[in-house]
Protein backbone atom coordinates (compact mmCIF):
# COMPACT_ATOMS: atom_id res chain seq x y z
CA UNK A 1 0.00 0.00 0.00
CA UNK A 2 1.30 3.68 -0.76
CA UNK A 3 -0.37 6.44 0.71
CA UNK A 4 0.52 9.74 -0.31
CA UNK A 5 -2.02 12.09 1.25
CA UNK A 6 -1.22 13.94 5.22
CA UNK A 7 -3.48 16.00 7.30
CA UNK A 8 -1.93 18.58 9.05
CA UNK A 9 -3.72 20.35 11.75
CA UNK A 10 -2.45 23.25 12.75
CA UNK A 11 -5.82 25.69 13.76
CA UNK A 12 -5.08 25.22 17.61
CA UNK A 13 -5.88 28.29 19.86
CA UNK A 14 -2.78 28.28 21.66
CA UNK A 15 -3.81 29.72 24.61
CA UNK A 16 -1.30 28.25 26.97
CA UNK A 17 1.55 29.97 25.29
CA UNK A 18 -0.48 33.27 25.18
CA UNK A 19 1.04 36.25 24.33
CA UNK A 20 3.33 35.10 21.67
CA UNK A 21 0.33 32.73 20.03
CA UNK A 22 -2.11 35.96 20.05
CA UNK A 23 -1.19 36.71 16.30
CA UNK A 24 0.35 33.86 15.10
CA UNK A 25 -0.37 30.08 14.99
CA UNK A 26 1.80 27.92 17.73
CA UNK A 27 3.11 25.85 14.85
CA UNK A 28 4.56 28.67 13.60
CA UNK A 29 6.98 28.72 16.57
CA UNK A 30 10.29 28.78 15.80
CA UNK A 31 12.43 25.38 17.11
CA UNK A 32 16.07 26.70 16.45
CA UNK A 33 15.76 28.25 12.73
CA UNK A 34 12.46 26.42 11.44
CA UNK A 35 8.89 26.49 12.32
CA UNK A 36 7.44 23.37 14.33
CA UNK A 37 5.29 22.61 11.46
CA UNK A 38 8.06 23.27 8.69
CA UNK A 39 9.63 20.35 10.91
CA UNK A 40 6.71 18.02 10.28
CA UNK A 41 6.25 19.03 6.52
CA UNK A 42 9.70 17.98 5.85
CA UNK A 43 9.26 14.81 7.91
CA UNK A 44 6.24 13.28 5.71
CA UNK A 45 7.81 14.29 2.77
CA UNK A 46 11.00 12.03 4.45
CA UNK A 47 8.18 9.45 4.58
CA UNK A 48 7.19 10.18 0.93
CA UNK A 49 4.14 11.38 1.21
CA UNK A 50 3.37 13.90 -1.58
CA UNK A 51 0.49 16.26 -1.17
CA UNK A 52 -0.31 17.65 2.30
CA UNK A 53 -3.51 19.57 3.34
CA UNK A 54 -2.47 22.09 6.57
CA UNK A 55 -5.67 23.29 8.58
CA UNK A 56 -5.35 26.97 9.39
CA UNK A 57 -7.09 28.82 11.80
CA UNK A 58 -9.27 31.61 10.32
CA UNK A 59 -7.32 35.39 9.97
CA UNK A 60 -3.85 33.91 10.82
CA UNK A 61 -2.39 33.69 7.80
CA UNK A 62 1.63 33.24 8.97
CA UNK A 63 1.25 29.27 7.77
CA UNK A 64 0.08 30.34 4.19
CA UNK A 65 2.57 33.03 4.03
CA UNK A 66 5.60 30.67 5.20
CA UNK A 67 4.63 28.07 2.49
CA UNK A 68 4.26 30.71 0.01
CA UNK A 69 5.84 30.45 -3.63
CA UNK A 70 8.41 33.43 -5.07
CA UNK A 71 10.89 35.34 -3.90
CA UNK A 72 10.95 38.61 -2.26
CA UNK A 73 13.88 41.22 -0.98
CA UNK A 74 15.43 42.36 2.30
CA UNK A 75 15.82 45.83 3.40
CA UNK A 76 19.35 45.83 1.43
CA UNK A 77 18.12 44.54 -1.87
CA UNK A 78 19.63 41.10 -1.43
CA UNK A 79 16.90 38.29 -2.78
CA UNK A 80 15.90 35.91 -0.56
CA UNK A 81 14.96 33.15 -2.20
CA UNK A 82 11.16 31.39 -0.64
CA UNK A 83 11.67 28.24 1.37
CA UNK A 84 9.12 26.12 -1.38
CA UNK A 85 11.66 26.50 -3.95
CA UNK A 86 13.91 24.12 -2.30
CA UNK A 87 11.71 22.00 -0.31
CA UNK A 88 8.73 21.50 -2.65
CA UNK A 89 10.63 21.15 -5.80
CA UNK A 90 9.12 17.74 -7.64
CA UNK A 91 8.84 16.50 -4.11
CA UNK A 92 5.19 17.67 -2.83
CA UNK A 93 2.30 19.88 -3.10
CA UNK A 94 0.80 21.61 0.25
CA UNK A 95 -3.04 22.79 -0.19
CA UNK A 96 -4.46 24.98 2.79
CA UNK A 97 -7.87 24.48 4.12
CA UNK A 98 -9.57 26.84 7.17
CA UNK A 99 -11.00 25.56 9.95
CA UNK A 100 -13.25 29.11 10.84
CA UNK A 101 -13.70 28.16 15.10
CA UNK A 102 -11.67 25.94 17.24
CA UNK A 103 -13.93 23.44 17.79
CA UNK A 104 -11.41 20.32 17.96
CA UNK A 105 -9.34 18.03 16.11
CA UNK A 106 -12.06 15.97 14.97
CA UNK A 107 -13.51 19.00 13.16
CA UNK A 108 -10.40 20.20 11.77
CA UNK A 109 -9.90 16.34 10.49
CA UNK A 110 -13.59 17.15 8.68
CA UNK A 111 -12.71 20.25 7.10
CA UNK A 112 -10.39 18.20 4.79
CA UNK A 113 -12.54 14.88 3.81
CA UNK A 114 -13.00 16.57 0.63
CA UNK A 115 -9.06 16.23 0.43
CA UNK A 116 -8.60 12.70 1.34
CA UNK A 117 -11.11 11.18 -1.16
CA UNK A 118 -11.33 7.28 -0.59
CA UNK A 119 -8.01 6.29 -0.37
CA UNK A 120 -5.73 5.95 3.48
CA UNK A 121 -4.31 8.78 4.57
CA UNK A 122 -1.60 10.20 7.28
CA UNK A 123 -2.42 12.29 10.09
CA UNK A 124 0.49 14.73 11.78
CA UNK A 125 -0.44 17.17 14.18
CA UNK A 126 1.76 20.48 13.37
CA UNK A 127 2.64 20.96 17.03
CA UNK A 128 4.15 17.99 17.53
CA UNK A 129 7.52 17.46 16.03
CA UNK A 130 9.52 14.11 16.13
CA UNK A 131 12.98 13.47 15.63
CA UNK A 132 15.22 10.14 14.79
CA UNK A 133 12.59 9.19 11.69
CA UNK A 134 14.71 9.61 8.76
CA UNK A 135 15.05 6.72 6.17
CA UNK A 136 12.92 3.82 5.47
CA UNK A 137 12.73 2.81 8.47
CA UNK A 138 11.35 6.07 10.10
CA UNK A 139 7.83 6.10 12.33
CA UNK A 140 5.48 6.82 9.56
CA UNK A 141 6.77 4.10 6.96
CA UNK A 142 6.35 1.81 9.58
CA UNK A 143 3.07 2.61 10.25
CA UNK A 144 2.03 2.23 6.69
CA UNK A 145 3.51 -1.23 6.56
CA UNK A 146 1.30 -2.34 9.90
CA UNK A 147 -1.73 -1.03 8.16
CA UNK A 148 -0.67 -2.93 5.05
CA UNK A 149 0.01 -6.06 6.89
CA UNK A 150 -2.70 -6.39 9.48
CA UNK A 151 -5.40 -4.93 7.25
CA UNK A 152 -6.94 -2.75 10.24
CA UNK A 153 -8.53 0.44 9.77
CA UNK A 154 -6.29 2.86 11.90
CA UNK A 155 -2.60 2.93 13.57
CA UNK A 156 -2.00 5.69 16.59
CA UNK A 157 1.97 6.33 16.96
CA UNK A 158 2.29 5.45 20.95
CA UNK A 159 4.70 5.85 23.12
CA UNK A 160 5.05 5.54 27.37
CA UNK A 161 5.45 8.04 29.46
CA UNK A 162 5.38 8.63 33.00
CA UNK A 163 2.11 7.88 34.87
CA UNK A 164 1.73 11.21 36.91
CA UNK A 165 1.69 12.86 32.82
CA UNK A 166 -1.40 10.61 31.47
CA UNK A 167 -4.12 13.40 32.31
CA UNK A 168 -2.32 15.13 29.33
CA UNK A 169 -2.99 12.62 26.53
CA UNK A 170 -4.72 10.45 24.91
CA UNK A 171 -4.19 7.00 26.33
CA UNK A 172 -4.91 3.60 24.80
CA UNK A 173 -4.92 -0.17 26.17
CA UNK A 174 -3.56 -2.34 24.91
CA UNK A 175 -4.52 -5.81 23.59
CA UNK A 176 -3.29 -8.82 25.78
CA UNK A 177 1.01 -8.59 26.50
CA UNK A 178 2.21 -5.70 25.16
CA UNK A 179 5.78 -5.36 26.06
CA UNK A 180 8.27 -5.43 23.65
CA UNK A 181 6.25 -5.35 20.47
CA UNK A 182 6.57 -3.20 17.63
CA UNK A 183 2.98 -2.50 17.21
CA UNK A 184 -0.09 -4.71 18.57
CA UNK A 185 -3.69 -4.34 18.70
CA UNK A 186 -5.65 -2.01 21.12
CA UNK A 187 -8.87 -2.67 23.37
CA UNK A 188 -9.55 1.25 24.13
CA UNK A 189 -8.50 4.46 23.83
CA UNK A 190 -9.14 7.56 26.52
CA UNK A 191 -9.22 11.09 26.13
CA UNK A 192 -7.05 12.66 28.95
CA UNK A 193 -7.76 10.40 31.33
CA UNK A 194 -7.58 11.11 35.35
CA UNK A 195 -4.62 9.44 36.72
CA UNK A 196 -6.50 6.78 38.67
CA UNK A 197 -8.66 6.02 35.45
CA UNK A 198 -6.10 5.67 32.50
CA UNK A 199 -5.60 2.53 31.29
CA UNK A 200 -1.69 2.39 30.73
CA UNK A 201 0.42 4.45 30.76
CA UNK A 202 0.76 4.74 26.60
CA UNK A 203 0.20 7.96 25.17
CA UNK A 204 -0.97 9.02 21.45
CA UNK A 205 1.91 10.55 19.80
CA UNK A 206 0.28 12.84 17.58
CA UNK A 207 0.25 10.49 14.25
CA UNK A 208 -1.87 8.57 13.05
CA UNK A 209 -2.90 6.71 9.33
CA UNK A 210 -6.61 5.97 9.16
CA UNK A 211 -8.71 4.42 6.57
CA UNK A 212 -11.92 7.33 5.22
CA UNK A 213 -14.09 5.22 7.17
CA UNK A 214 -12.83 7.77 10.54
CA UNK A 215 -15.02 10.15 8.51
CA UNK A 216 -18.32 8.77 9.14
CA UNK A 217 -17.45 7.82 13.29
CA UNK A 218 -16.46 12.02 13.02
CA UNK A 219 -19.78 12.58 11.72
CA UNK A 220 -21.48 10.47 14.07
CA UNK A 221 -20.02 11.58 17.54
CA UNK A 222 -20.96 14.40 19.28
CA UNK A 223 -18.94 17.37 21.09
CA UNK A 224 -16.93 15.80 23.44
CA UNK A 225 -14.24 16.86 26.44
CA UNK A 226 -13.95 20.82 26.63
CA UNK A 227 -16.85 21.02 24.03
CA UNK A 228 -14.75 20.12 21.00
CA UNK A 229 -15.26 17.59 18.62
CA UNK A 230 -12.81 14.93 19.87
CA UNK A 231 -10.70 12.27 17.49
CA UNK A 232 -10.49 10.31 20.60
CA UNK A 233 -13.52 9.82 20.49
CA UNK A 234 -14.33 8.65 16.83
CA UNK A 235 -11.65 6.27 17.39
CA UNK A 236 -12.83 4.92 20.61
CA UNK A 237 -16.53 4.59 18.89
CA UNK A 238 -14.41 2.70 16.03
CA UNK A 239 -12.87 -0.05 18.72
CA UNK A 240 -15.92 -0.64 20.22
CA UNK A 241 -17.59 -1.24 17.32
CA UNK A 242 -14.86 -4.11 16.95
CA UNK A 243 -12.97 -1.97 14.22
CA UNK A 244 -9.43 -3.12 14.17
CA UNK A 245 -6.91 -0.16 15.35
CA UNK A 246 -3.35 -0.81 16.08
CA UNK A 247 -0.97 0.99 17.79
CA UNK A 248 2.40 1.47 16.74
CA UNK A 249 5.62 1.58 18.98
CA UNK A 250 7.96 4.60 18.80
CA UNK A 251 11.54 2.95 19.05
CA UNK A 252 14.60 4.35 21.18
CA UNK A 253 16.13 7.44 19.58
CA UNK A 254 12.51 8.64 18.54
CA UNK A 255 11.99 11.76 20.57
CA UNK A 256 8.27 13.49 20.19
CA UNK A 257 8.69 17.45 21.01
CA UNK A 258 5.46 18.66 22.41
CA UNK A 259 4.11 23.05 21.97
CA UNK A 260 1.70 22.43 24.51
CA UNK A 261 2.77 24.99 27.01
CA UNK A 262 5.52 27.43 27.67
CA UNK A 263 8.33 24.72 29.63
CA UNK A 264 7.74 22.49 26.44
CA UNK A 265 7.89 25.38 24.10
CA UNK A 266 11.32 26.11 25.88
CA UNK A 267 12.47 22.30 25.86
CA UNK A 268 11.96 22.00 22.32
CA UNK A 269 13.82 25.25 21.76
CA UNK A 270 16.63 24.61 23.59
CA UNK A 271 16.99 20.98 21.78
CA UNK A 272 16.96 22.26 18.12
CA UNK A 273 19.43 25.33 18.91
CA UNK A 274 21.70 23.18 20.18
CA UNK A 275 21.83 20.79 17.69
CA UNK A 276 22.43 23.62 15.33
CA UNK A 277 25.32 23.00 12.75
CA UNK A 278 26.87 26.47 12.78
CA UNK A 279 26.06 27.69 16.55
CA UNK A 280 24.94 24.61 18.75
CA UNK A 281 28.29 24.69 20.31
CA UNK A 282 28.27 28.36 21.12
CA UNK A 283 25.03 28.07 22.23
CA UNK A 284 25.67 25.21 24.79
CA UNK A 285 29.19 27.18 25.90
CA UNK A 286 26.66 29.61 26.48
CA UNK A 287 24.37 27.70 28.87
CA UNK A 288 26.92 26.11 30.65
CA UNK A 289 28.63 29.98 31.69
CA UNK A 290 24.43 31.09 32.91
CA UNK A 291 24.50 27.68 34.75
CA UNK A 292 27.64 27.94 36.65
CA UNK A 293 27.13 31.44 37.18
Amino acid sequence: MTITRAIIPAAGTGRHLYPITKSQPKEMLPLGRKPAVHLVVEELIEAGLTDLCIVTPRGKRAIADHFSFGTNSDSRGANLTAFPSELLDNLAHIYFVEQPDPKGLGDALLRAKGFVGDEPFAVALGDAVITGVEGSGGLMARMTKTITSTGCDAVIAVREVMRAHVSQYGIVEPVGDHAGKAHFMISDIVEKPPIEEAPSNIAVAGRYIFHPLIFDYLEEIPPGLGGELQLTDAIRRMVHDRESVWAEVMRPGERRFDLGNFLEYSRAFIHFSLNDPEVGLSIKEYLQELISG
